[in-house]
């Protein structure tokens, strides 16, 4: 199976362990705090999601003159 270039990225797969070690932590949250535990999960969600959008980016060459 192919996998895409930010799949090899070491800081990729550290983002996945953490947003994975993340939701049982969410779980533990006082009851009250329902709204913590749901912006928890989604910035430990973006993190990976945002290192993938951002690999797939590529910026122009600077062109000097000299």
């Amino acid at each position: 199976m192919r996998r895409f270039d930010f799949e090899k990225l070491e800081v990729f797969t550290m983002a996945l362990e953490m947003a994975v070690r993340v939701d049982p932590i969410a779980d533990h949250l006082p009851r009250g705090r329902s709204y913590m535990r749901d912006q928890l999960r989604r910035a430990a969600n973006s993190v990976p999601l945002n290192i993938a959008e951002g690999a797939g980016e590529f910026s122009p060459a600077v062109v000097r003159s000299g």
